[in-house]
């Protein structure tokens, strides 16, 4: 302001005009920010449709959520709400997606496929009126229902997007703790031994709590560990010089058997050679047995050196067969 004040009694006209001199750098996005951007690509390119929300919750909305005791207790509550409705700030984005999701179902909307991206606040050490800053992570949060809508629907979404961000290593584990899932129909996708998403349909009790009649189908992806774990470059390969061998194999197994069990089986036989697997079918009768599911599979096969001959793939196959047999006491459905 006082140069402003000089300028005018001096007289700006007796200033030389002269060029900043200063570095122009060119604007562009940081890891974070590039990651946001390509996760909201994928989703809105699938047909979803991004929604805000607020970051205060009820200690209702947290019941009527099933959101575990363990969670709640890092809830952080306001000195001075603006009304009971938004007495915490959430710990979870679960209620915040159930409540959009009821609204829309209220309103007779058939076919419903939105994403969140906002944050939680956890209380972690119970400092927070001392000063201390609560954890705060960047969480998607995807809720969907409607026709041609399932678990392998948001399953294939997530994969999606975490192919688009370079995650191309991680596990699918069954998870039966969480309380705001269906105990039978719910996952963590990790890497190592980190948890960075749990995906699953809704508990059946969860969604009569919120008036909603059909299934819904929920996902927590926790983006503050997605960013540590993408990788900005993409790894390309040079197309392949020789051909692809593609079997077929089908399998029985007890239905406590998961998927994840089988794929790393095979992966552990084909090793290298194995170049995708692909599963295609899930099949549940009363001719296969009690408490039998059959699964299916798609293998490729290829070596970056030679043809692969039928030789080699029936011995890859036969291999992969027996450990199935002697280790998940699979047999093979002909």
């Amino acid at each position: 302001m006082l140069q402003k004040k000089f300028g005018r009694f001096y007289g700006y006209d007796k200033l030389d005009s002269t060029l900043i001199k200063a570095d122009t750098t060119l604007g562009i996005r940081n890891k974070e920010q590039t990651i946001k951007k390509k996760v909201k690509e994928v989703l809105v390119n699938s047909g979803f449709s991004e929604i805000y929300t607020y970051g205060f919750v009820s200690e209702k909305d947290l019941e009527l959520s099933n959101i575990d005791s363990k969670i709640k207790k890092y809830a952080i509550t306001l000195r001075n709400p603006l009304s009971d409705e938004y007495k915490l700030m959430r710990p979870s984005t679960i209620p915040s997606m159930l409540q959009t999701l009821a609204i829309n179902a209220n309103k007779k909307n058939q076919n419903v496929k939105l994403f969140d991206l906002s944050r939680n606040y956890k209380n972690i050490q119970q400092e927070v009126e001392k000063g201390e800053v609560p954890l705060q992570e960047d969480i998607l949060t995807i809720g969907m229902y409607g026709d041609d809508t399932d678990f392998y629907t948001l399953k294939g979404v997530l994969e999606n997007t975490l192919e688009a961000i370079n995650i191309n290593h991680y596990d699918i584990e069954k998870e039966a703790q969480n309380s705001s899932y269906h105990p039978g129909r719910c996952a963590n996708i990790k890497v190592g031994m980190d948890t960075i998403a749990t995906l699953g349909e809704a508990n059946p009790e969860v969604l009569d709590n919120y008036m909603i009649s059909k299934r819904a189908y929920l996902a927590e992806i926790n983006l503050t560990k997605l960013v540590k774990y993408a990788k900005s470059n993409k790894k390309y390969v040079e197309v392949p010089k020789f051909p692809a061998v593609e079997r077929d194999i089908a399998i029985i197994v007890d239905e406590k058997v998961e998927v994840g069990q089988i794929e790393k089986l095979i992966m552990k036989k084909a090793k290298k050679l194995l170049e995708s697997m692909k599963l295609f079918d899930i099949y549940r009768s009363e001719k296969l047995g009690t408490n039998k599911k059959s699964v299916a599979y798609s293998l490729i096969f290829r070596d970056k050196n030679k043809t692969l001959s039928d030789e080699e793939v029936n011995s890859l196959m036969e291999a992969i067969i027996n450990e199935l047999e002697k280790t998940l006491n699979a047999s093979l459905r002909k």
